[in-house]
């Protein structure tokens, strides 16, 4: 009996010949074919891709990946990677970043479930919510494991912060695999972008995916070359207060470097870090209060700035109209942003530039003067 079944693995080992031989990285003579984003890598290989998801934390891989076609044999080799079928049966998606990912590459239909449809802004995925045909499952901290497999989603995805999740092995065992996001921690706004390369090999639409992005790379660095001929704008003051702390990006952030690119004088531009830089309402009015710009203010209308803080009526930007917040609103800007960068650099471009640089604002809006 044995016998048997040890000849009945070879005859379906060897009769499947798509099967996939995995090498183990590093790969020689492959390129990693992501340009600028810092947590995620592809190398293709003939009949397989693999991606790295790099954990921001310690720079090691945190999760490799296999995918290959639904045409070809699961690999039978021993590995501690991850293999997922493409295209795969769908997502939940967590972040509203991966919906406008997802757009730009038309596979909002692999959208099977989302954490809050109050974040989210496209109009198919909130019609989708409404008709119950996406399933709301709540955040990566509370998502009961049982209660998304009705979703028929085999990827969960989720923001990382550089540690395992909870329910991991039971995530598994239902065979929907959790993988880190880590967009939110790049620091390029290219390499933001870039993961939609990642959602382009999961979907089978890398083509598309590449396609889209290469033209966005053009048209971003067509713009900071512009830029960067260009004097420095005049002082630039991002962010708002909340609670007893004003908020407003790091230097060395995703934002930061979108300000830098766009030669504009950023108030915090010497600041590190990726994420945000945090100092007392007094100090911003005691430093920065005559700069020329600010954008972010928190609110739509002079009126309710100054309803939130009368101390605002002290900003130069908002004395002399020269204050800029979401043109739509914030759910529209966080969830598009990331995947059109050259857009965001061209509403900085003419926000700070106004004798030198014209154009329509898309994601931006001067605040209503009243």
């Amino acid at each position: 009996m044995k016998l048997l079944l040890n000849l009945l693995c070879l005859f379906v080992l060897f009769s499947c010949d798509k099967s996939i031989n995995i090498t183990t990285p590093p790969y020689t003579n492959t390129k990693n074919e992501v340009e600028y984003a810092q947590n995620f890598k592809i190398f293709k290989q003939k009949k397989y891709t693999e991606i790295q998801i790099i954990n921001p934390e310690n720079k090691c891989i945190e999760k490799r990946l296999i995918c290959y076609s639904r045409e070809q044999c699961r690999p039978t080799q021993k590995t501690t990677a991850i293999y997922i079928q493409t295209p795969i049966k769908g997502f939940i998606c967590l972040s509203s970043t991966q919906i406008g990912m997802l757009n730009k590459i038309n596979a909002l239909t692999t959208v099977k479930g989302l954490d809050n449809p109050n974040y989210i802004s496209n109009k198919f995925i909130l019609n989708k919510v409404k008709k119950q045909q996406i399933s709301v499952v709540g955040n990566i901290e509370t998502i009961n494991p049982e209660s998304i497999t009705k979703t028929k989603a085999d990827i969960l995805m989720y923001s990382g912060f550089g540690k395992a999740i909870a329910n991991e092995r039971k995530f598994m065992k239902l065979q929907i695999t959790p993988i880190a996001n880590y967009d939110w921690k790049e620091s390029d706004p290219l390499g933001k972008a870039e993961w939609i390369k990642f959602f382009g090999i999961l979907t089978n639409k890398s083509k598309e995916a590449n396609t889209y992005f290469n033209r966005i790379k053009k048209e971003y660095t067509n713009l900071k070359t512009q830029a960067q001929k260009l004097p420095f704008s005049n002082q630039l003051l991002s962010g708002s207060l909340i609670g007893d702390n004003w908020y407003m990006p790091a230097g060395e952030s995703y934002l930061g470097k979108l300000f830098s690119d766009a030669k504009i004088n950023y108030v915090a531009k010497q600041t590190k870090g990726i994420g945000s830089y945090s100092i007392s309402l007094e100090k911003v009015i005691r430093s920065f209060q005559n700069a020329t710009y600010w954008i972010n203010p928190g609110a739509p209308s002079r009126k309710e700035l100054l309803a939130f803080n009368k101390r605002y009526a002290n900003f130069n930007a908002l004395k002399k109209n020269n204050t800029y917040c979401y043109s739509q609103n914030q759910n529209f800007f966080w969830e598009n942003s990331a995947i059109e960068p050259h857009k965001l650099l061209n509403d900085l471009i003419i926000i700070s530039h106004p004798n030198e640089y014209h154009g329509k604002l898309y994601f931006y809006k001067k605040l209503k003067n009243v």
